[in-house]
């Protein structure tokens, strides 16, 4: 299993705007450690979307897509709240409130200096959103950015109908940011069908321990069964 990371994390500018040129740059990767299919795909979140693209684009060069996987994501008609990525305390709030469970009322945000507000946000994210322990305040500022970016990525992005199969993984507990039903979207694209899983957790502790093995488990099934077809 390989993890693709975006650029702009790994230390380069982020030059790459829209999902569609986002894929054919990952597939690039993919493809200098896997020269041909069978390809199994998943991504949480807006990477379900990217990863989505890529099967789009496998699929039209030939190649065999055994699965895809999206975790959570959003579809078309079915966002996230209005113009969060424009609000940065609205972003805070969020990651702070469903990712690391510390309520916090933007106004309560808006009486810290930005400084103030991004170590307070530090602090917090350390151990609730298991933030890596020797992350700094220009790393706050720079993942920032690249939530907003990928956010208006997501939104101007127009899926197309996807030949194959999907399998959503939808996380049971819903919160005001995220769409309450981010699968109905994908509904009408997944030409050969759109498993849908409900896992506990919400949007971004589904992906964390322990809820994460229940994911795990039900796509170690699904790789196991098309491994051996």
């Amino acid at each position: 299993m390989y993890g693709l990371q975006s650029e702009s994390t790994a230390g380069k500018s982020h030059n790459l705007i829209q999902v569609e040129e986002m894929a054919a740059h990952y597939l690039k990767a993919l493809r200098t450690v896997q020269s041909e299919g069978p390809y199994f795909l998943g991504g949480a979140s807006f990477g379900g979307t990217v990863a989505y693209e890529m099967a789009q684009q496998l699929q039209a060069a030939g190649e065999e897509v055994a699965l895809l996987a999206l975790i959570d994501t959003p579809s078309l008609g079915h966002m996230p709240s209005a113009n969060i990525e424009d609000d940065e305390l609205k972003i805070m709030a969020y990651l702070l409130g469903v990712g690391a469970n510390v309520p916090i009322a933007t106004d309560s945000l808006e009486q810290l200096s930005p400084d103030e507000r991004l170590h307070y946000f530090l602090e917090q994210g350390k151990s609730g959103l298991r933030m890596p322990a020797d992350l700094d305040i220009s790393e706050i500022r720079h993942y920032y950015h690249l939530f907003r970016s990928n956010i208006k990525a997501m939104r101007s992005y127009v899926p197309q109908a996807y030949p194959g199969r999907v399998i959503f993984f939808k996380a049971s507990d819903r919160d005001s940011f995220n769409p309450a039903n981010p699968e109905l979207g994908w509904l009408d694209l997944a030409m050969a069908g759109l498993e849908i899983h409900e896992v506990p957790g919400n949007h971004i502790t589904m992906n964390f321990p322990p809820q994460v093995q229940v994911m795990a488990k039900l796509l170690k099934a699904y790789l196991d069964s098309d491994t051996q077809n």
